[in-house]
């Protein structure tokens, strides 16, 4: 990924980095956070916009966009942006590793130690490009 930001936040989460990969009608994240008693949780999402051949046909709902993306372990995660005009902006899908299936992600400590995550969003990538 191109570009890492770290985040600090107040409350539950104590860190956030992200590693973030825009291209011309999708960008592919990959997100590690730390929260109380839990040393990381990683994410993999994409966010597809409307000049990719996907966009129309993918749903709001993440299952149901599973379908069509596949991702590693099912999508957990939906969130579509809007304009100020209501129209559709954005659709954003991704894989919460911080579920049961998921719990070899929820405890690795860094990016170095992690590679699934990073493999993932490369699969992910590989498919968004040659489907847009």
């Amino acid at each position: 990924m191109d570009e890492a930001r770290e985040v600090s936040f107040i409350g539950t989460a104590v860190n956030k980095e992200e590693w973030v990969k825009r291209y011309k009608n999708f960008t592919i994240i990959v997100s590690r956070f730390s929260v109380s008693g839990i040393e990381s949780i990683w994410n993999v999402y994409c966010v597809i916009f409307p000049k990719h051949k996907l966009f129309e046909k993918l749903p709001e709902s993440y299952d149901e966009a599973d379908k069509i993306l596949k991702l590693e372990n099912g999508a957990t995660y939906s969130k579509w942006d809007y304009d100020k005009s209501g129209n559709v902006i954005g659709k954003k899908y991704g894989n919460d590793y911080n579920h049961v299936w998921n719990s070899y992600e929820m405890v690795t400590k860094n990016a170095y130690e992690c590679d699934k995550p990073f493999i993932e969003a490369k699969r992910l990538h590989e498919f968004l490009k040659e489907e847009g």
